[in-house]
Parts: C-alpha cells; sequence; structure tokens
C-alpha cells in the first residue's frame, strides 16, 4: 500500500451492506415523507430491478418520475443527514471500511464511487472524509426541486471516470485499487491493478477465483 494509490470504493453492498437508496427510501416513509403508494411503487421498480435485471436508469427515472420530483433539494439533504445519522454505522462493512481506513492512513487518493444519487453519496464520503467521490447526478430548477437526472453512473462509465482521474494523479493502472460486490462493476475492477471482490455473489466469486482476485 503507497501514498501512489488510488483507492476507489463501491458503496451498495461494498462499503455497506444494503442499498442505500433503498433504505433512504424506506426511512422517508417511516417518518412520514413518502405516501404508501409512492413507497410501494419505488419497492416494486427496485425489486423489478434487483430480481429481474432491470436497468439502473430506468430505476432511477421511474423513482425520479413518481417521487423526487418537486422535492426540495435543501430539505432532502437535511433528511440525509438524519438517515445517516441513525443507519450509516451499523451498515458499515468493516472489512471493507477497514481497507479504505488503512488507504487513508498511508496517505492514498481515496474515491468512493456509485450509482446511487449523489446528495446521499456525497452525505456518505464526507463522513467518512473520503477525498472524492462521482456518483448519479441530480438536478434542480431555479426553485432549488429536484426536476431531473444529469448524468448515471453505470457500467463502463465508473472504469472511464476512475481512469480519467488516475490520469489526473498521474498514476497508471497498476496503482489503481477497486473493490466492489458486483459484477456490474466487472469494467471497474478490470482497470484496476489491484481488484477485490466484496462480498461477492457466486458469478463474480467464481471470475475472482479464476483471476486471482482477492475476496473480502
Amino acid at each position: 500500500m503507497s501514498s501512489a494509490t488510488l483507492a476507489v470504493f463501491d458503496l451498495d453492498d461494498t462499503l455497506i451492506r444494503g442499498n442505500i437508496s433503498f433504505a433512504f427510501g424506506a426511512f422517508l416513509y417511516r417518518i412520514g415523507k413518502m405516501r404508501f403508494w409512492s413507497a410501494l411503487y419505488c419497492t416494486g421498480t427496485y425489486f423489478r430491478h434487483k430480481f429481474l435485471q432491470r436497468s439502473l436508469r430506468l430505476l432511477h427515472t421511474k423513482v425520479l418520475r413518481r417521487f423526487l420530483r418537486g422535492y426540495s433539494l435543501r430539505t432532502l439533504c437535511r433528511d440525509v443527514e438524519v438517515f445517516l445519522d441513525e443507519w450509516l454505522e451499523k451498515r458499515c462493512y468493516h472489512p471493507a471500511l477497514e481497507r479504505l481506513r488503512a488507504f487513508q492512513k498511508s496517505g492514498a487518493h481515496v474515491m468512493l464511487i456509485s450509482c446511487a444519487p449523489d446528495f446521499l453519496v456525497s452525505a456518505v464520503a464526507r463522513r467518512l472524509g473520503v477525498d472524492d467521490w462521482a456518483a448519479t447526478r441530480y438536478g434542480v430548477d431555479n426553485r432549488n426541486l429536484l426536476d431531473t437526472i444529469h448524468h448515471f453512473i453505470v457500467g463502463e462509465e465508473k472504469a472511464r471516470l476512475v481512469l480519467e482521474r488516475a490520469r489526473s494523479l498521474c498514476l497508471g493502472r497498476e496503482a489503481i485499487a477497486a473493490f466492489s460486490d458486483s459484477t456490474e462493476d466487472l469494467p471497474l475492477l478490470e482497470v484496476a491493478g489491484e481488484a477485490v471482490g466484496v462480498q461477492p455473489g457466486r458469478k463474480l466469486r467464481a471470475i475472482c477465483k479464476e483471476r486471482g482476485w482477492e475476496v473480502i
């Protein structure tokens, strides 16, 4: 481990156990900020993505259309902080968090990258003291109300952004360490000099074994 390293961590089922967007939606429903029918619709959309392989782009778009559009970003960010106060610490996956802390201690450049919304990822990055983050970027109208999605972070886009960040730090691929739980992040893992499967499913575990990648 060296200070001349770019250490990149996925969020869902990597640094945390579970899906942060789903958990935040459940929190909003519990405190009365999401109505029953919206919660039912968003939950169904999430499980269709998870079990029927519907695209992340479609998931984000449908949840925005049904619930998030028109939500005050300022209010939402306050809700995120209350949510993380009670949720983040107990949901961290400690083997991955310990690796992140070790990279931070060594002086490495640590990056959090996730397809989750930017208003969630940025708040987690700030709490973990992470140098850098990238996430699906939501946009607001002139009243600061959520109204669109500007940029999705999915698939090959994660790999592209990480390589771009490595170049800006004058680092080669061999200096990249990438951590993820999902085969959706194979492009990211494949550009790293050190690839680590975190709580991997059967398919990614088999790939890790075949390629000699570490599993934690």
